[in-house]
């Protein structure tokens, strides 16, 4: 009796050391492709992204030098060389990251080609206008049909595009492959030892604690304006809980100001949405000018900013800083061309604590005191230094 027990000990023994490592090597294996095709769906996502940047950096590009060639106003040349910057940067990314694949690093060149002819023919047409002039520069830019030139830009890009979401469906299905693979050894492994099952059960818990921590993580870097590059609405949120609620019980103060745009619609409404944008990005710039190293700027929607100012100022001092806000933005003007539009900036402020514990209180504070700040310049009776 106890050669059989010690028979079928040694038999479950083995048993369990066998399923042991048969699971290990099966789990070894399913990590490490799981590493590999991760890697890959990065590679594939990061080639998209860069070839979406190449996009919108051609948009822009032509925006730009159009802007100028019509309305010959210089203002336009800084987005104009800003873009053709990036457009470069973003095709040379590209190109390195290309090198893993053959058809993708072909294609890259093929864009990299037609931008640098694109770039070539709108950097002629700008040199010419301010020798030969508008109509010259103008004719340079029809010939040889633009938009014929942009679809093929349109037509290159798009082939990375569609071959990468291929790969992207291609990785999703091998992956789902995977699953079921992992799930029916599972089930073959079950009655051998329930040892393996916790096991299992552990590594399945990791990963998927792997890529919870991997979404949160993503979802935290969509915290910041994709227009102006400064934090949104979001991340003064999550400013507040940390700056607000952990350091209540200590010696802290802000000066939180809500800046609006005044008659900003009425940019958009006469000279279009690209120089709203181009008086936005102005406008960051300006203020950010204005505001000392360590003071937060953040963009809350539309015409509004909001100013984070560390510290207790005195009353005097917050009317020299909105004074210097108002300079800094209007002087000199921030609208592209000559069109005659009243711009202006209307401030409220708020203290932290005097004015609220929580940001809700402090914006709402703020608000009310921009509003009466905009209908006193309305009346000709503002009170916080608007004469610039």
């Amino acid at each position: 009796m106890r050669d059989r027990l010690v028979w079928a000990v040694g038999i479950l023994v083995f048993l369990l050391g066998t399923t042991i490592v048969l699971f290990g090597s099966q789990t070894y294996f399913d990590r490490n492709q799981f590493r590999k095709d991760f890697q890959k769906l990065l590679f594939h996502q990061r080639v998209i992204t860069l070839a979406l940047k190449l996009l919108s950096d051609a948009k822009d590009l032509e925006t730009g030098q159009r802007g100028f060639l019509l309305t010959d106003n210089p203002s336009y040349l800084e987005p104009y060389q800003n873009s053709r910057k990036t457009i470069i940067a973003h095709l040379d990314m590209l190109l390195s990251v290309s090198r893993k694949s053959p058809y993708i690093l072909a294609e890259a060149q093929k864009t990299g080609g037609l931008i640098a002819r694109e770039i070539s023919i709108l950097n002629r047409a700008i040199v010419t206008q301010e020798v030969s002039g508008q109509k010259t520069a103008l004719k340079i830019i029809t010939d040889g049909e633009p938009k014929a030139r942009m679809d093929a830009l349109r037509v290159s890009v798009g082939n990375i595009l569609l071959s990468q979401n291929r790969e992207i469906t291609i990785l999703e299905s091998i992956a789902f492959k995977d699953r079921r693979m992992v799930r029916r050894n599972f089930l073959l492994f079950l009655g051998s030892s329930f040892l393996f099952i916790i096991i299992t059960i552990v590594i399945i818990y990791q990963e998927i604690r792997k890529n919870s921590k991997l979404l949160r993580r993503l979802e935290e870097e969509s915290s910041h304006d994709e227009l102006t590059g400064i934090p949104n609405r979001r991340f003064l949120q999550e400013w507040s809980k940390v700056e607000i609620l952990q350091d209540r019980n200590k010696e802290f103060s802000f000066t939180l100001l809500y800046l609006d745009l005044n008659h900003f619609k009425a940019v958009n409404d006469q000279l279009g949405h690209a120089a709203g944008n181009h008086v936005l990005k102005a406008a960051v710039k300006r203020f950010q000018s204005a505001l000392r190293e360590g003071d937060l700027l953040v963009r809350i929607g539309g015409d509004e900013f909001i100013a984070i100012i560390r510290g207790t100022l005195s009353p005097m001092e917050k009317e020299l800083l909105v004074q210097r806000l108002r300079r800094t933005l209007l002087h000199p003007s921030i609208i592209p061309g000559n069109v005659s539009i009243p711009f202006g900036l209307s401030v409220g402020i708020a203290s932290y604590p005097d004015d609220g514990d929580h940001l809700d209180d402090l914006l709402r504070a703020a608000d009310k005191d921009m509003y009466q700040d905009k209908m006193s310049q309305k009346t000709g009776r503002s009170t916080k230094m608007d004469s610039v």
